[in-house]
């Protein structure tokens, strides 16, 4: 909101980064306020896959969302693994969120679900499955709960993909 960063700043803080959040600007407050800039590894962003080479629920799996989230990041896999693990075992709750709002025609609840999966998939950069959820959550706040409906069936594709087969 206006004035936030200044008011953060006047109480001491040392900086200020707004949400959405932009890995590669944290990555670079960090490096910038803990003087570890010139040892850390960049990545080249001309290497790094285009948000669009995912254009298929098919195409995601653990795999291809974490080598996208390490080559854009710059970031090695075993500083990122407990974070994608964390996402992983969450998944099948927040839909089962989704699909209990849905059930109970809840709209706060709903959009609150949706909302925790939305940041969660796009800090991860998992730019398939957000783009679903920003329409699933702009439909949500147009109260048309049909259309967010005719959507879990997709979102539930994706999210198999990700996960490994129940036992």
């Amino acid at each position: 909101m206006a004035g936030d960063r200044e008011k953060c700043l006047s109480a001491g803080m040392t900086d200020y980064i707004s949400k959405p959040l932009d890995l590669n600007m944290l990555l670079e407050k960090v490096n910038q306020h803990t003087k570890m800039s010139s040892h850390m590894e960049t990545s080249d962003q001309s290497n790094s896959p285009s948000p669009n080479t995912q254009n298929a629920s098919s195409s995601l799996t653990q795999r291809s969302v974490i080598d996208h989230f390490v080559s854009s990041t710059g970031m090695k896999e075993y500083q990122v693994k407990e974070i994608f693990d964390l996402f992983f075992e969450s998944l099948p709750g927040l839909l089962s969120e989704i699909e209990e709002a849905l059930q109970q025609d809840d709209f706060y609840k709903l959009e609150r679900a949706i909302h925790k999966l939305k940041g969660t998939s796009g800090n991860l950069m998992i730019q398939d499955m957000y783009k679903l959820i920003v329409k699933m959550e702009q439909l949500s706040k147009a109260y048309d709960l049909e259309s967010v409906r005719n959507h879990m069936g997709q979102l539930k594709d994706m999210a198999r993909s990700l996960l490994p087969p129940a036992s």
